[in-house]
């Protein structure tokens, strides 16, 4: 089988058998499998996919989870203080939702102040700021994690 074609300015060029295009793509593939793998077949390879975003994209990620943190807490919050409302609960009981109450009230506020901190970032202040805003979202999951992680927290 030949493929025959043209360049842009209507010269052909040479014919090109099927056996030869199958033969210069095996090699392509060859040579591709051989950059990422060893000879040694016993041996892994890893990889490590490194994504580079924008100030901009990198302040809407932010941006967009805190905001979802901030969302999960206000809900607790409000399941909290229901509770707190309902007067026939125990005085343990009540204490405790205090506490928990307390807890949500000083994590949304850490939330908040890191909303306004990316909120009032532009491209040239976040390269000072940015280490700082990205530990605090990091921090502020981690929190999270582990207050819901409570045993005595009852709104799993």
């Amino acid at each position: 089988m030949e493929n025959r074609a043209e360049h842009a300015d209507g010269t052909s060029i040479d014919p090109v058998t099927g056996a030869e295009l199958n033969k210069e793509v095996n090699a392509t593939y060859d040579e591709h499998d051989a950059s990422m793998h060893d000879n040694d077949h016993a041996g892994t390879v890893t990889t490590t996919t490194v994504s580079v975003y924008t100030p901009a994209k990198e302040r809407m990620m932010a941006t967009n989870d805190m905001r979802g943190l901030r969302s999960l807490l206000m809900a607790d919050l409000e399941a909290v203080r229901a509770r707190l409302n309902d007067g026939a609960r125990p005085d343990a009981a009540r204490e405790a939702d205090k506490a928990l109450a307390a807890d949500l009230a000083q994590g949304l506020e850490r939330v908040d102040r890191a909303l306004t901190a990316l909120g009032e970032a532009n491209d040239a202040t976040w390269s000072s700021m940015r280490d700082a805003q990205l530990r605090e979202v990091a921090e502020v999951r981690s929190w999270m994690a582990d207050y819901r992680a409570k045993d005595d927290w009852t709104m799993k």
